[in-house]
């Protein structure tokens, strides 16, 4: 664990997940980690629950339950995160941010309990902090004009554009 602590030292993540327990238990494991969790937005849970959050995080974390997709990109600038730990509705929406995505949803086959799945969580980040995303290349135009081979057989030695 020394080893993947060095790695996330300095390391700022983001949490937006459903349910607040399994928030609650991800946050503590980042901050195991060495990870510090800067924003949290949770859709269920009680007050208590959402009090056990902010106890975790402390008072300079954001409380992101009830912002607006249009906002969410512009605050994980601000905030200078490097990763998030989405829910599986959140995914297809933060996955277009280019910011590196920690999947942690329920159907996967690592599990995360006690400390193998310690391990195996922080093998899981290491990966999608090392492996970023990037934006797809830009596609090359296409040509509208004839192929070559036909604007030769009518005597001409350039193809024909429209």
């Amino acid at each position: 664990m020394e080893h993947y602590r060095a790695k996330f030292a300095g390391k700022r993540a983001a949490i937006f997940l459903n349910g607040a327990s399994k928030a609650a238990s991800l946050i503590r494991a980042s901050n195991e980690l060495g990870i510090e969790v800067v924003i949290v937005g949770i859709r269920y849970g009680n007050w208590v629950d959402r009090q056990r959050i902010r106890n975790y995080i402390g008072r300079d974390a954001v409380d992101a339950n009830k912002l607006n997709p249009g906002d969410l990109g512009e605050l994980l600038s601000i905030e200078n995160v490097d990763l998030i730990i989405p829910g599986a509705e959140d995914q297809p929406a933060i996955r277009k941010l280019n910011i590196p995505i920690c999947d942690i949803c329920h159907n996967r086959t690592s599990t995360f309990e006690g400390f193998d799945g310690m391990v195996n969580f922080a093998r899981e980040i290491d990966i999608a902090i090392n492996n970023r995303t990037e934006k797809p290349p830009a596609r090359k135009k296409k040509t509208r004009g004839r192929p070559p081979c036909m604007a030769q057989k009518r005597g001409r030695s350039e193809p024909v554009e429209k």
